[in-house]
C-alpha cells in the first residue's frame, strides 16, 4: 500500500532541544547538522498520525524536532538527505514539506510546486468554462471558439474532445495546418464535429469570442481580439503585458469538501496551506505524481498530456466534491 508523508514542525511556541546551540549556529555546517540528528534521531520524521486517504493508500504526518522558523538554522542539503533517507527506510512514496520552506537549498524536491498543476488546469476546462456560461448567460454551443494550437497534436485532440459534447462547430488555427487535420480528421469523422483548421491567425481569431491557447510562443499583441471576448490561456505563454478590452484566464483555484481536509488532523492542516493540500491531494489520487513538472512553472507544456488525464482528474474533482473557487488573470485573481 502507497504511503504519501507530510513533513509537518513543531509549533513556533514550542521549545526545540538544544535551542540555544541552535541559535548559536552550532549545527549550521553539515557536520554540525549530521551531529543534531545523531542527537535527535528518534525525533526526525517520527509519524505522529495515519490516515486512510483512500483505496490501498494511506498519509501519514511525519514530525520534525524544530519549528520552521529554524530551519535556516542548519545544513538544509543535508535536512533533505536526511528526510529522504527515513523515506526510503519507512517506505514513503512520496513526501512533501509545507510552503516557503522548499525554497530553501536542497528542499525544493518535496514541493508541491513540482506537481504539474497544468494538467489540472486542462483537465478542469469544462468545468471552467460551466461558469463562465452561468456567469455571461451564454451558450458555449452559441459563441464562436477556437483553439490556438501548440507542437502537440494529442494536446490538441484531448482538448478539442472534452469540447466535443457542447459544441457543433470548432475553429483550429495551426501553424502546421496538415498535422492537425490529420490529428482530428478521425475524430471529427466519428463524432459529427465539424472544425474549420486554418494556418491564417488573423482571420481566424478577429471573430472569435472564446480563445483557447495552447501555443507557448505565441503572442497575442499581434493579433486583434474582439472586445469581450475570453482568453484561457493553457500554455506558459507570458500575457502579462496583452492590452485589451477582454478577459485572460491564466489558471484556477479550486478546493474540496471541507472533511477531506480535517481528515488530514491538525497539524498537517496547521502547517499546509489549504490550495496546497488541494493539489497534493488531487495529484495523490489522480495519479499525477509521476508527471511533476520539476520546476516551477504554473502550466506545463503537456508533453503527453492526454484524455486518461482528463478522466483522472475529473473523477477525483467529482468524488470529492470539488468546486473552482476563483480563476487567475493578467495581475492576480479576477473578480
Amino acid at each position: 500500500m502507497p504511503v504519501f508523508a507530510f513533513v509537518v514542525f513543531k509549533d513556533e511556541h514550542e521549545k526545540a532541544r538544544l535551542l540555544k546551540l541552535i541559535k548559536a549556529g552550532l549545527f549550521k555546517s553539515r557536520i554540525g547538522t549530521a551531529l543534531y540528528y545523531f542527537l535527535n534521531k528518534k525525533r526526525f520524521g517520527k509519524e505522529t498520525d495515519r490516515i486512510n486517504a483512500g483505496p490501498d493508500m494511506e498519509i501519514v504526518s511525519a514530525e520534525m524536532p524544530f519549528p520552521a522558523s529554524l530551519l535556516s538554522s542548519f545544513d538544509t542539503s543535508h535536512i533533505g538527505n536526511i528526510i529522504k533517507r527515513i523515506g526510503n527506510k519507512k517506505g514513503w512514496e512520496k513526501c512533501f514539506l509545507p510552503g516557503d520552506v522548499c525554497d530553501l537549498p536542497g528542499l525544493g524536491q518535496f514541493s508541491s510546486k513540482t506537481i504539474d498543476v497544468g494538467i489540472i488546469f486542462k483537465s478542469l476546462l469544462i468545468p471552467l468554462l460551466n461558469i463562465i456560461s452561468k456567469s455571461r448567460e451564454i451558450k458555449l454551443e452559441d459563441i464562436e471558439t477556437t483553439i490556438i494550437s501548440g507542437e502537440n497534436m494529442s494536446e490538441l485532440l484531448a482538448i478539442v474532445s472534452q469540447l466535443e459534447p457542447y459544441i457543433k462547430y470548432i475553429n483550429v488555427a495551426a501553424e502546421n495546418k496538415k498535422a492537425a487535420e490529420n490529428e482530428l480528421s478521425g475524430f471529427c469523422s466519428d463524432t459529427g464535429l465539424s472544425a474549420f483548421i486554418s494556418s491564417d491567425y488573423k482571420s481566424v481569431l478577429r471573430n472569435s469570442e472564446l480563445i483557447i491557447n495552447l501555443d507557448k510562443e505565441i503572442n497575442l499583441n499581434n493579433y486583434k481580439i474582439k472586445p469581450n471576448s475570453i482568453i484561457i490561456n493553457l500554455s506558459i505563454a507570458d500575457n502579462s503585458k496583452m492590452q485589451g478590452d477582454f478577459t485572460v484566464i491564466n489558471g484556477l483555484l479550486y478546493s474540496f469538501k471541507n472533511d477531506l481536509y480535517s481528515r488530514l488532523g491538525k497539524e498537517i492542516c496547521r502547517c499546509f496551506d489549504k490550495d496546497e493540500l488541494t493539489n497534493i491531494l488531487m495529484a495523490i489520487k489522480a495519479g499525477l505524481l509521476d508527471r511533476s513538472s520539476g520546476d516551477n512553472d504554473e502550466v506545463s507544456c503537456g508533453c503527453d498530456y492526454s484524455l486518461q488525464f482528463v478522466e483522472n482528474v475529473n473523477r477525483v474533482f467529482r468524488s470529492c466534491g470539488g468546486s473552482i473557487t476563483g480563476l487567475l488573470g493578467r495581475r492576480g485573481i479576477i473578480n
